[in-house]
């Protein structure tokens, strides 16, 4: 009987461990994602003031 209540206590051990792994990886995910979005967004903005830039440019 002890036997099946220590595993029980293991087998709860582990997939908290797991749970907590996953949302651990599901945070490092949604960070990336921000980051990437975030150098889109920075990109996107030069590209528009590169553009202005050439047309001043044309217009001289």
């Amino acid at each position: 009987m002890d036997i099946l209540i220590i595993g029980l206590i293991v087998l709860i051990t582990l997939l908290a461990g797991a749970y907590l792994m996953n949302q651990k990886k599901e945070e490092e995910v949604k960070a990336e994602e921000h980051k990437k979005m975030e150098e889109d967004s920075f990109f996107s903005e030069s590209d528009t003031s590169t553009n202005t830039e050439s047309e001043e440019k044309k217009e001289m």
